[in-house]
């Protein structure tokens, strides 16, 4: 009987393990399930056999753009800096030009760039005009590059094509530009308005060469230039770099000049102006200052004589001319014209100061004269600021005062200060093609910002403060 029970307990104790056993084998995953026990394809991870449970990361669309195909974060996302005071738009204009590859450069990113050549025409959604019709921008095949497309110009009256975001701040705008004979490229940026915008012009011939204008207030005023004359029939690169301090001019990845962003400040101009000479006879005519509005303040054609009865004396730079010697000073007549003449060459530093004062608390002047080379080495200069409280008495030297040297350095020009007696040469590189036996016009802008020379209706020189 107990062998009986025995046997009967072993029996079940094997139907109860095989019961185990099968159970077990139901819940192991088969190859390419999902552990339910299906031999399909798993269904999590996209389904595809072999795959794990984990999720994917999800795919790099790239940019986001809008509908026109503008990057939406210099577009219409776009947060500008605040702590720059110039933004504005992006145009190009001029005469017999054309124009590709119109880029934007926003801290080394591409924000905008058009090669033109997937269109036939401009999307007025992107490019409008200030002037003229967008329809009269055209887009033609390329005489240069084959299979390369330009735009350029073609209705009567001047227009600029602008493009971007009024609320661009700092960035590089960089074009090509291809000139005909003649021709004249004008690059936009910092666009506010019709009247507030800077312009880059690049001309084919020498004399137009490279120069950039600052229009505020519809009043246009050169703050930089660069004497060269740009490819023709080829193309070039031109470009302009704005950051928050200034803009540097690019032709070709070669830097021309820079030029300093400056708030106007408390500049003021006061003390005595005048008439320096150095190892030079000259004669001297048409002595005018004016204000910003182009009013006259004082004026002096020396058609009265009386100018060498008001006048002073002095001296410049620690140069060898005396106070006992102002007869080298007198006022002649040249040609039915009186001018003033310096007749002695063989000195150094005389300065024949003008009266009255400049006016009292003065902070936009202009001061221009004309200028002829008897002889000499050098040219016209020109004085102000000067303080008659430190002059040397006994020989008229002056200690304080600003100089335009007018044909020095072999030919040059440039802003010398001297303070305390000490001179400072600054900004003295520019060759003017001063000429002997010539009348010559020298124009100098005194601003709160900056100061600029014209010689001969070019630009000479820019000091900014």
């Amino acid at each position: 009987m107990r062998k009986r029970t025995l046997a009967l307990l072993l029996a079940l104790v094997f139907v109860l393990s095989c019961a185990a056993m099968s159970a077990c084998d139901k819940n192991k995953p088969t190859p390419g399930g999902n552990g339910g026990g299906g031999s399909g394809p798993a269904e999590t991870g996209g389904g595809t056999e072999g795959k794990s449970d984990e999720t994917e990361p999800p795919k790099d669309e790239g940019p986001k753009t809008n509908a026109d195909g503008l990057l939406l974060e210099y577009f219409d996302d776009y947060i500008p800096d605040p702590s720059s005071p110039y933004s504005g738009k992006v145009g190009v204009a001029g005469s017999g030009v054309f124009f590709d590859r119109l880029r934007i450069q926003i801290k080394n990113k591409e924000a905008y760039r058009d090669d033109l050549d997937d269109t036939q025409e401009l999307n007025p959604n992107v490019y409008s005009v200030m002037g003229g019709s967008l329809a009269d921008w055209k887009i033609s095949d390329d005489t240069v590059k084959e299979k390369n497309k330009m735009v350029g110009y073609t209705g009567g009256d001047s227009s600029v094509l602008t493009f971007g975001n009024a609320k661009w701040t700092a960035y590089d705008v960089i074009v090509s530009v291809e000139a005909t004979e003649n021709g004249v490229a004008e690059l936009y940026f910092c666009m506010k308005d019709e009247s507030n915008f800077y312009r880059l012009t690049a001309g084919a011939s020498a004399e137009t060469g490279v120069k950039l204008v600052e229009v505020k207030d519809g009043k246009e005023t050169v703050i930089g230039s660069y004497a060269m004359s740009v490819p023709v029939g080829d193309w070039f690169n031109l470009s302009a770099n704005i950051d928050g301090d200034g803009i540097d001019v690019f032709v070709d990845g070669t830097e021309l000049f820079r030029v300093g962003f400056k708030e106007a400040g408390n500049e003021t101009y006061k003390g005595l102006f005048g008439i320096a000479q150095w190892n030079t006879e000259y004669y001297v005519d048409n002595v005018k200052v004016e204000d910003a509005e182009g009013n006259v303040l004082y004026e002096e054609d020396f058609e009265d004589g009386t100018f060498l009865d008001n006048a002073k004396f002095g001296l410049r730079n620690g140069g060898s001319w005396q106070l006992a010697n102002t007869s080298d000073w007198e006022i002649i007549e040249v040609e039915g014209n009186h001018v003033l003449h310096y007749k002695n060459s063989g000195v150094y530093g005389s300065v024949a100061l003008f009266d009255p004062k400049l006016p009292e608390n003065a902070t936009n002047l202009k001061f221009s004269y004309e200028g002829y080379r008897v002889g000499g080495s050098e040219g016209y200069a020109c004085v102000w600021n000067w303080d008659e409280s430190t002059m040397v008495e006994a020989t008229g030297e002056g200690k304080d005062y600003v100089c335009l040297n007018i044909g020095g350095w072999s030919g040059q020009c440039g802003f010398q200060f001297i303070t305390g007696g000490a001179k400072t040469n600054v900004q003295n590189n520019a060759a003017i093609g001063l000429n002997t036996a010539e009348w010559q016009k020298v124009e100098l802008y005194l601003n709160p910002e900056n100061m600029v020379a014209f010689f001969a209706g070019q630009l000479a020189q820019i000091y900014w403060y």
